[in-house]
């Protein structure tokens, strides 16, 4: 069983989209196949365990809130953790974030009957 971290990393302006990133969260926690085990977290309440040692870590990722973000993939990867940056402010970011993750993913370019589940089945195979 691998252990799979669904995160929303702080934001510097939480109140921008809280309320959308806490539905992702939610939307992706109840599609993550049963093998799974499951780490949720929202940053905007409470951080990433500093003992947190997921295999394979999703970070739902915003302009305010890129900078933690890589941050934390740095942290789970230097851990082992595959680590998957999803967010539409990273096609303006190739260069710089590409060197800090394993894969980035513009979450809307995917259908949205599948959205971040296939990301999820994608990589967690």
């Amino acid at each position: 069983m691998s252990t799979l971290l669904l995160c929303h990393p702080h934001s510097s302006a939480p109140g921008s989209n809280l309320l959308v990133r806490q539905l992702d969260l939610m939307r992706l926690a109840a599609r993550t196949p049963a093998q799974h085990r499951l780490l949720l977290c929202d940053e905007n309440v409470t951080r990433v365990s500093a003992r947190a040692r997921p295999d394979l870590a999703l970070l739902l990722v915003e302009e305010n809130n890129l900078r933690r973000a890589l941050e934390l993939s740095d942290r789970l990867r230097a851990r082992g953790a595959t680590v998957l940056l999803a967010g539409a402010c990273l096609q303006y970011r190739g260069d710089e974030t590409a060197r800090r993750a394993d894969v980035l993913r513009n979450p809307r370019s995917l259908p949205a009957t599948i959205g971040k589940y296939q990301i999820i089945r994608e990589i967690a195979r």
